[in-house]
This record gives structure tokens, C-alpha cells and sequence, in this order.
């Protein structure tokens, strides 16, 4: 959780409480030292209540980003940050990975089995991504993953094969007897494929798919 509305709220109330003491100036003698002391004695429940305030803010802010299965933001916070980044980074790679044949597994194995496959992907991106990478949950058994470019073009190709490499070790990590699981990946880049997120993710759909057609078709 971010600590955002809890600093903003702690430095109002402290800011607001220290007006609240400079007005006791125009007491004089005992009767100024006393007013400053019982003053002095309200800031630490003054703080607290900021404090307290600024954390209900942070809590709601971030159940409003947060998808509440895998914890990772999801797609309201996606529309959010795509225009923040756009004026930071000259360039970002966009991945969609979903896994296959999801709605065969939950309609066979059951949704206890589908979620637990969807919590392996989301520790999978989380493992094998920077502080700097944005993932998000944008529905069902598709994720994306927003990776601001910091110059290495190569990165997301490596990012990319170590999410594959992972998928494998953690279907043997933890034995899954049902059906292993599996996934596609498929990637856009602004600004030279688009402008807005909607038609990135779309084009990196498209090629998700045409991946997945690919590798499904009889040999």
C-alpha cells in the first residue's frame, strides 16, 4: 500500500496544529507558557488522527487499483498510468499473457484450481519483472504488463523467454497433476504501434493469438 494520503494528511494536520499554537501568542506570562504546553500536549492525537485519516484514504485508493484475487493493480489503474508514463518514457513495451485454455480448465478441474493457476502467473510476472514494470490483471486469465524502456532493447525479449522458463519450473515446482499450465505472450510497443493503450493492447492481442494459432496447429 502507498503511503501517499497518510504523508499528505500527517503534514496538513502538523502544519494546520503549529497555526493552531502560533495563535496562543498573544498570551503573556504563565498564561502563554501554560496555553503553549496544553497546545504541545494535543499533537500527538492531532497526528494520529491525520495519520489514521490519510490511511482509510490509502486503503480505499488502493482497493480501487488492486485486483482483489492476485493483488496486482488491474485495469482501471492501467487508464490511470498509461498517460503518466507516456510523458516520462520516450517508449513502452506493452506484454498481454493469458493462459490457455482457461475456461477448459475451470470447467473441468473447477475455479479453486483456476484461481490458484492465475495467483502462480501473477508470482511468475512478479518474479521475473523490474520495480519499474506495471503489472496488471485486465480481466478473467489476461494480464499485461507495462514496461517503461530505460534503453536496453533487448529486455523485454529477455523478460519474455524468463516468464516461459519460470512457467515450466513452477508446473514442476508444484506438481500439478490435473492439466499443466501453460501461456501465451504477445507484445506492442509505443509509440511506433500506437498511441493510446486501447490499440496497443489490441494489437498486442492480435499477436498473442496469432502465436497461440501458430503453435496449436497439427504438425
Amino acid at each position: 500500500m502507498k503511503y501517499k494520503g497518510r504523508l499528505y494528511c500527517v503534514l496538513f494536520g502538523f502544519f494546520s496544529f503549529l497555526i493552531f499554537q502560533l495563535s496562543g501568542f498573544y498570551f503573556n506570562g504563565e498564561d502563554y507558557y501554560q496555553a503553549f504546553l496544553i497546545k504541545g500536549l494535543l499533537l500527538i492525537p492531532f497526528l494520529l488522527l491525520s495519520w489514521f485519516i490519510g490511511f482509510q484514504y490509502d486503503k480505499v485508493k488502493l482497493h480501487a487499483e488492486q485486483d482483489f484475487l492476485t493483488e496486482v493493480y488491474n485495469r482501471r489503474f492501467l487508464y490511470t498510468v498509461f498517460p503518466k508514463l507516456k510523458k516520462r518514457y520516450e517508449t513502452i513495451h506493452l506484454l498481454v499473457i493469458d493462459i490457455d485454455h482457461f475456461k477448459h480448465i475451470n470447467d473441468t478441474y473447477g475455479h479453486a484450481y483456476g484461481d490458484k493457476a492465475l495467483k502462480i502467473l501473477t508470482n511468475v510476472l512478479i518474479e521475473n519483472t523490474r520495480k519499474e514494470d506495471i503489472i496488471a490483471r485486465w480481466g478473467g486469465d489476461e494480464f499485461i504488463i507495462l514496461s517503461p524502456s530505460v534503453g536496453n532493447k533487448h529486455y523485454v525479449q529477455q523478460i519474455v523467454q524468463n516468464i516461459f522458463d519460470a512457467i515450466d519450473d513452477k508446473n514442476k515446482e508444484y506438481k500439478i497433476s490435473h492439466q499443466e499450465i501453460t501461456i501465451s505472450i504477445g507484445g506492442s510497443m509505443y509509440p511506433d504501434q500506437g498511441n493510446h493503450l486501447d490499440e496497443l493492447i489490441k494489437l498486442a492481442d492480435e499477436n498473442m493469438y496469432q502465436h497461440k494459432d501458430i503453435r496449436d496447429r497439427p504438425r
